[in-house]
């Protein structure tokens, strides 16, 4: 610890040397700029306070070289104040993200800890640190259900993503595989992405953890910031030559590149359509249009942007459950549905489904984003008893009460009867018709065993109607056709049987051949010689 308070405070000196000239006893004005491409807009208070504005949103910069945290607003990326100010508990703030519950994370990378901050900036206590949970040097953090995620570069757990319950409790490492040197972390509603900034990648997991693939493997010079946009496209920086900002598709293909040199460190897409970015010097737009950059803040070192919304609510109580609460003669196959929904615009919500026939119910689903499921068959005559729990993307989850419903009964189909041939010839085909009545209407098909080793399941048609199959046997033998109806909810209908003879086929020979022409020409001559023959 005491070796990172020392680089610290040469970077300090170095930063006082390059830019000294600049830094005012108030911090708050702007330095020259002579690049033509760069507009300087005053540092000085806008009249926008962050005191009362929990109702409306802000975003949030850590300023890593003066210990605090900045707000600007998301739709033009204006300063509007100080969130956080320097406590003398920050050291080298990273991120500060929502917490889910009302409070503001900080992630500081010399502290080694995640702090816990009111939405006044007062400080209200320590998530995790090094002597409690061995992290150190951690950078990126984020929140999703109900779990605080921390990437980590040294200590214990060196190059891994340590996941928490959000008071710092119930550690595991969520991943170690393909990290090296994580920098930001995101999780999407069914995966996540991690920014390596060792490896200039980004790679690809499942929400337990599990390695999916490399999403981005070239073309970042490290990665820092994972910002994921309403339509699903994402942006990136990376820190490094050639810096600036990536733009990907949800898939990783690459869409745009946007050349910025600077030292490259947050994302995000403002409401007026610009993107504001941060460096190891300045809080800027850039306009993709005509690539426009201008400086907003330039005094520090800022870092992750991420947005603060009003107080968060927890997601709507699931509601208006399908089939209704207390339902009898539900069908067999039946879709589940309910309401959902989040009362914060913009929160996703996704849905965990507990479903079975004890109370309360097993989970069944979990992070699924549709408010439908299907079962698949259930049992006739059965109470199932289910239940929804929505969570939104800060983690606050509303679980719902416990629905139940009955399915109907369900009486299997009658054994079908069958109409066709019993006897036949090898190579000749032979059509069956079959017929099967179900008495609740349900749509039934048929499972034939012709006794040859062939085996078929008609398509599903309407009860009582008749239905041809078809079949050839290639040798003489006596076969037992097997059958039975099924109706659409798997009840079987009793076995029928039919017993089908297939005699040997003969085989002329020359003398044979030459006998069968003269009785075609002669039909009635020779009487015993064709009764012994059989022509």
């Amino acid at each position: 610890m005491k070796n990172k308070i020392v680089i610290k405070i040469l970077v300090f000196g170095i930063i006082f040397l390059f830019f000294g000239a600049g830094i005012t006893a108030g911090m708050n004005s702007n330095f020259l700029k002579e690049n033509k491409n760069v507009q300087i807009k005053s540092n000085f208070d806008t009249g926008k306070s962050w005191v009362g504005m929990f109702q409306d949103e802000i975003l949030l910069i850590p300023d890593w070289s003066n210990d605090r945290v900045l707000g600007f607003d998301p739709y033009d990326g204006s300063y509007i104040g100080e969130i956080i100010p320097d406590d003398g508990r920050l050291s080298s703030p990273k991120c500060a993200i929502a917490s889910s519950r009302g409070t503001i994370f900080v992630s500081d990378q010399i502290e080694d800890a995640v702090f816990e901050y009111n939405i006044d900036g007062n400080y209200i206590t320590t998530i995790v640190n090094q002597a409690s949970s061995g992290i150190d040097n951690i950078r990126g953090i984020t929140v999703y259900n109900g779990y605080l995620y921390v990437t980590v570069f040294e200590g214990s757990y060196a190059q891994t993503i340590q996941r928490f319950n959000l008071n710092g409790g119930s550690q595991t490492t969520w991943t170690s595989v393909q990290i090296n040197s994580p920098f930001d972390i995101h999780l999407r509603s069914n995966d996540a992405l991690v920014a390596n900034a060792g490896s200039d990648a980004i790679e690809r997991y499942d929400h337990s953890g599990s390695w999916l693939g490399t999403f981005v493997g070239t073309g970042i010079e490290w990665p820092s910031q994972i910002y994921e946009c309403s339509n699903g496209n994402l942006y990136i920086t990376g820190s490094f030559s050639p810096a600036g900002i990536y733009k990907y598709d949800q898939n990783g293909v690459l869409l745009n590149y946007y050349s910025i040199a600077r030292t490259m460190r947050g994302v995000y897409e403002l409401g007026n359509g610009l993107l504001l970015f941060t460096t190891d010097q300045s809080v800027s737009t850039y306009n993709p249009t005509n690539a426009q950059i201008i400086d907003i803040y330039t005094n520090g070192n800022f870092h992750f942007i991420h947005l603060l919304s009003g107080e968060n609510q927890p997601p709507n109580e699931p509601s208006n459950p399908y089939p209704t609460n207390g339902a009898t003669g539900v069908l067999l196959n039946e879709t589940l549905s309910w309401i959902g929904g989040d009362p914060n615009s913009g929160d996703t919500v996704t849905y965990d489904l507990y479903f079975g026939t004890t109370t309360p119910p097993p989970q069944l689903v979990s992070n699924q984003s549709a408010a439908t499921y299907n079962p698949g068959i259930m049992n006739s005559n059965t109470k199932y008893y289910w239940k929804i729990v929505a969570w939104d993307n800060h983690g606050a989850a509303t679980p719902g009460v416990i629905w139940n419903f009955t399915t109907k009964e369900n009486t299997p189909p009658d054994t079908p009867t069958i109409d066709g041939p019993k006897s036949g010839k090898a190579g000749i085909q032979c059509d069956y018709i079959l017929n099967s009545i179900d008495s609740d209407g349900d749509e039934i098909r048929f499972i034939v065993d012709w006794d040859d080793g062939d085996n078929e399941t008609t398509m599903f048609v309407s009860s009582g109607t008749d239905l041809t199959v078809s079949h050839t046997w290639n040798a003489k033998g006596t076969y037992i056709i097997s059958f039975k109806s099924e109706d659409e909810y798997g009840a079987e209908s009793g076995l029928g049987t039919l017993e089908v003879t297939i005699p040997r086929t003969r085989q002329l020979n020359i003398l044979e051949n030459l006998l069968e022409r003269i009785f075609e020409i002669f039909p009635k001559a020779f009487p015993i010689i064709r009764f012994l023959l059989r022509l």
